[in-house]
């Protein structure tokens, strides 16, 4: 059976080069949500940790989080429903983790975080976008606001680096507009209004077209997006793998399979599917589980693990995927019962 955790509502999950796991989850204690988040390095370890201690290993925080994601070898951020960015040191001591600075900026929750590929950047900015519309750069080195810029007139879903490249980045967000952003300018260089009013809430580069913004949107489906070519509202191609809302959506660009395209939804699905370098043929190459039972909002690859996507849900489940061998595949497998090197 999949070890049922604590906290059942897992929010966000990241995964580290060496297969180290950061772990976020919210849940509503009386009139109050509130976080915690774990830390684990490998699967292994979290597969062998009994049920009734994840609450003591967890480390609480002040509200509840949207996204996690590894900064360095021993930092960790958290975007945090107070407004707030937390920076979390883990130490060499397991599990252990401890709060080292909170970055205040944004106004309301903040939704998202950015951080280019550890296999390919040393940059030291880092991108949040939140409830309040706007998304803000940050210094790492100083833990302080490099830019605000003001994105959305709604709450802005996700933000995106380009890939390997710190200069341009794209937001979505609940105004049903996707925004292009100069980071070295501060300027806006390309904004597209969904003709029909689709919310969009999750963006991807695409890894083999530096021009090509996959996007996921409320309707389940994905467009690829040419930002060149952003007002003519063109898609150069789309795909319909899910039936509710996207809530997020990774290349796996850190592998030389980088054409790996993952998504989850609140249809409690998680898809997997090749996506050609050309997008004018289909790949026929999918993957499909049905195994969540509530919301899958948490999605990461694991450079670790050959062509592997971990996911996290509402149901307090988390599930690995391996699409290596997808000829022959046709179901996740529990975390409880997968065998690790």
């Amino acid at each position: 059976d999949t070890k049922n955790m604590a906290a059942p509502c897992y929010e966000a999950i990241s995964c580290k080069k060496d297969g180290s796991i950061a772990l976020l989850s919210s849940s509503l204690t009386g009139q109050i949500w509130d976080g915690l988040i774990w830390v684990f390095s490998n699967y292994s370890e979290l597969n062998d940790v009994a049920k009734e201690t994840m609450s003591i290993l967890g480390y609480a925080m002040p509200s509840g989080g949207s996204d996690v994601v590894w900064i360095n070898d021993d930092t960790i951020a958290t975007a945090n429903d107070n407004g707030e960015i937390y920076l979390w040191s883990h130490g060499s001591l397991g599990h252990s983790l401890q709060r080292k600075s909170a970055m205040k900026g944004h106004d309301s929750m903040v939704l998202s975080l950015d951080k280019l590929s550890e296999m390919s950047d040393s940059s030291t900015l880092l991108l949040s976008g939140g409830a309040d519309g706007n998304v803000i750069t940050w210094d790492l080195t100083t833990n302080t606001r490099l830019g605000i810029f003001k994105s959305h007139t709604d709450m802005c879903w996700n933000v995106r680096f380009q890939v390997d490249n710190n200069n341009l980045f794209a937001s979505t967000g609940q105004d049903a507009c996707i925004s292009l952003w100069d980071n070295r300018t501060g300027k806006l260089t390309n904004r597209i209004k969904n003709e029909m009013g689709m919310v969009s809430r999750a963006v991807a580069w695409h890894p083999l077209r530096r021009d090509t913004l996959a996007a996921g949107y409320e309707d389940g489906s994905v467009g690829f997006l040419d930002i060149r070519k952003l007002q003519k509202s063109e898609t150069l191609s789309s795909l319909h793998p899910h039936s509710r809302p996207i809530h997020r959506m990774d290349f796996n660009i850190d592998s030389t399979s980088s054409d790996w395209l993952a998504t989850v939804s609140n249809d409690n699905n998680v898809n997997i599917e090749k996506i050609s370098s050309t997008l004018d043929k289909q790949e026929k190459l999918k993957y499909n589980s049905k195994d969540h039972s509530d919301f899958v909002h948490g999605l990461s690859w694991d450079t670790s693990e050959p062509n592997t996507a971990i996911s996290c849900g509402w149901d307090g489940n988390i599930f690995r995927h391996n699409v290596s061998h997808l000829a022959v595949v046709t179901s996740s497998e529990p975390l409880s019962q997968m065998e690790t090197s």
